[in-house]
């Protein structure tokens, strides 16, 4: 008689339960955890992931991935059994790893733009991406597929490249060609400051070297789904300080001891340091991930959920990374120490390294601020969706900083010559006055070019300075400002705002690390500074766009720039720049929204002991970001009543707010403002 064929899992025994601290194993003293701690996978295939789902299930309930991640990952409260119906998944990082890269990653990272988008279509599920080449497809990486992952990486939703690596278990390339095409993914990377997510296996020769030689050691790195040798863990994590091993339910595994010995050597190097346990476990450098939809944790309780005991699931997904947290916290509470660790525990030590890795929000993070202070900002957004098929200047910017390495100390014989956009008020653009106050701020000898709108592409191609970007379907190229040529060493580099807001400020960079001295990142700030600046362009400046866009072309000096200018904002709005400007009600609105974001700011700055500045004493490229937007509000003649009163300026209005604090900063800055 033949095997009797196994009954087939119903669909909805996948849907599983979420987690509590009542259901935890290892209970540890803190009472007042709340109910459901936040999930967040920082690898999963979610493409592989539904394809498996509908080979499995060819009649099932869910035919796109929305209904997919909607149906098996939110929260939608507790039942009485002191279980969540389904898990609390609050954040997914999706990874895209083929070559030839898959089409589909544009269309899903596209529906989760907008907090609208990512609720009504995932549920409210916090949606990012990390792109790169596996080492099993490195044979088939090329300039063009360089080329798709350089693109993909400027959409605002991608948060890392990767996963790259090397993979010496199967050998699917060549293992020349797997570490060429590493290099080469780790240089577009640390050129456009992206996080890495790195995969290897039975590499340990091979890959701390190359990652020691080629990354910076402050750099972020998640290294995916560990099971190598716990010695490559600890000089890993010992090298680079803002590394993280990634956690799946690998480690569950009998045939896998490499994992769990990491985490006990790691609670071990922490109790070594005289780490005890006062209100909760310390921190481990650890996140957690599903690898969906591979690595189902071999922990589940499979009879809790109406299975039986060593029934074998189809597939894993994002809602079972708790029993992988589980095990971890088990683990960890048998390492010593009279540290007891809870699920809760490990849930939320990754969820808050996952921000540290990834800038991703946490729940808590979702409640504190306003959901809009992780949205894309508004002109990054606008003009992604309209030049959607664009090759960004990413790669030229890439190819710029590996070609031409910094050269600190540079002593300079030649100005810089910064080119502007031309006004009857002098400098006005926010973008372009960010470039002037470094250059004042550092002393740099420059001279302005000023350019007219519609002269931009012209004069740029005359100068050989390449374009912002090129349309992949029309072959059209864009040309923007600010652009700088640094005449001392021959280079220019060109920055817009078709990049996500971390990666906007190139020439910042640039001259930062060229030339040193006077750091507008001083005391290792960059990070911290990118969060800040994304917060302000993401929550202020769209706010003050729609108040005064319409004005601009008052300020332009001929009739052609004036028109130039309101059929290009047509082109990106698809309206009249007189019926983008709100009116009567709605615009009272946005200048309670605008109060509302300068509330929040004001309310974190007082916390600095003393100082005008964002650093307190300390001038930053923060400060130039802040004072160019209050710049672009006081040369711009959008005039009007508020509370009665008539103003000239959006700046005449709000240079009181706050005691004035506004006005003291621009004051503060007014040694900056030069404009040679």
């Amino acid at each position: 008689m033949g095997k009797k064929k196994p009954t087939a899992i119903p669909e909805e025994a996948l849907v599983l339960p979420g987690y509590t601290p009542a259901a935890s194993a290892a209970p540890g003293p803190n009472t007042s955890e709340p109910p459901v701690p936040p999930i967040v996978d920082t690898h999963g295939h979610l493409v592989s992931t539904f394809s498996t789902y509908r080979a499995k299930y060819p009649d099932g309930k869910h035919l796109t991935i929305h209904d997919f991640v909607r149906a098996f990952y939110p929260s939608i409260g507790t039942t009485t059994s002191s279980l969540a119906t389904k898990p609390n998944v609050t954040t997914l990082v999706d990874v895209y790893c083929e070559a030839p890269i898959l089409k589909e990653w544009k269309e899903i990272a596209d529906s989760a733009l907008t907090s609208d988008q990512r609720a009504e279509l995932w549920g409210g599920i916090e949606y990012y991406f990390v792109i790169g080449v596996h080492p099993h497809n490195a044979k088939n990486y090329t300039d063009q597929v360089e080329r798709d992952l350089l693109e993909a990486a400027a959409h605002p939703r991608c948060v890392g490249m990767g996963e790259m690596g090397l993979d010496y278990h199967y050998d699917n390339s060549p293992r020349e060609i797997q570490r060429g095409v590493l290099i080469r993914q780790l240089k577009c990377a640390i050129a456009l400051h992206k996080p890495l997510t790195i995969h290897t296996r039975e590499a340990d020769e091979d890959i701390l070297p190359i990652l020691k030689e080629h990354v910076p050691k402050d750099h972020r790195i998640h290294v995916h789904c560990f099971t190598d040798s716990p010695e490559l863990a600890s000089s890993l994590l010992e090298h680079f300080p803002n590394l993280y091993i990634g956690i799946t339910g690998v480690v569950t595994y009998a045939t896998n001891l490499n994992t769990t010995k990491v985490i006990q050597n790691m609670v071990a190097d922490r109790l070594s340091k005289g780490v005890t346990l006062e209100t909760k476990p310390p921190s481990l450098r650890i996140v957690l991930e599903t690898d969906a939809p591979y690595m189902t944790p071999s922990n589940l309780p499979l009879q809790s959920f109406g299975l039986k005991p060593g029934t074998r699931l189809p597939f894993c997904h994002s809602g079972m990374i708790p029993w992988t947290a589980q095990y971890v916290a088990e683990v960890a509470t048998q390492a010593g120490g009279g540290i007891r660790w809870t699920t809760h525990d490990v849930l939320q030590i990754a969820a808050d390294n996952a921000r540290r890795m990834y800038g991703t929000p946490t729940a808590q993070d979702t409640r504190s601020f306003p959901r809009s202070a992780f949205e894309p900002i508004f002109t990054t957004q606008m003009n992604y969706q309209n030049a959607s098929k664009c090759i960004s200047r990413v790669a030229q910017v890439q190819q710029h900083l590996i070609a031409h390495p910094s050269v600190q100390g540079r002593t300079r014989d030649k100005p810089i010559i910064l080119y502007d956009l031309k006004s009857t008020v002098g400098a006005w653009s926010p973008n372009t006055w960010r470039t002037r106050f470094i250059l004042n701020y550092k002393r740099l000898p420059y001279q302005t070019v000023w350019v007219s709108f519609p002269d931009i592409e012209p004069e740029l191609r005359k100068l050989g300075i390449a374009p912002t970007a090129v349309s992949r379907r029309t072959g059209l190229e864009f040309y923007t400002l600010p652009a700088i040529r640094d005449q001392g060493t021959g280079r220019s580099v060109e920055t817009d705002d078709y990049v996500s807001v971390v990666d906007s400020s190139v020439i910042a960079e640039y001259l930062d690390e060229t030339y040193p001295e006077h750091s507008i990142f001083p005391a290792d700030s960059k990070a911290l500074q990118s969060v800040f600046v994304m917060w302000i362009k993401t929550n202020i400046y769209p706010l003050v766009g729609r108040l005064i866009v319409s004005s601009i072309p008052d300020i332009l000096a001929s009739e052609r720039e004036k028109q130039y200018f309101r059929d290009a904002q047509k082109r990106i709005f698809g309206k009249d720049i007189n019926d983008v400007c709100p009116k009567g009600e709605i615009r009272q609105k946005v200048w309670q929204q605008l109060g509302q974001q300068f509330d929040t700011l004001d309310e974190h700055l007082s916390r600095n002991r003393s100082g005008d500045f964002v650093m307190g004493e300390t001038v930053s490229y923060a400060d130039m970001v802040l004072v160019a937007l209050f710049l672009w509000m006081k040369n711009s003649p959008s005039g009007g009543q508020r509370d009665g009163e008539e103003f000239k300026t959006v700046w005449d209005v709000m240079k009181s707010w706050h005691n004035g604090r506004w006005a003291r900063l621009m004051d503060a800055m007014a040694q900056y403002m030069e404009q040679k």
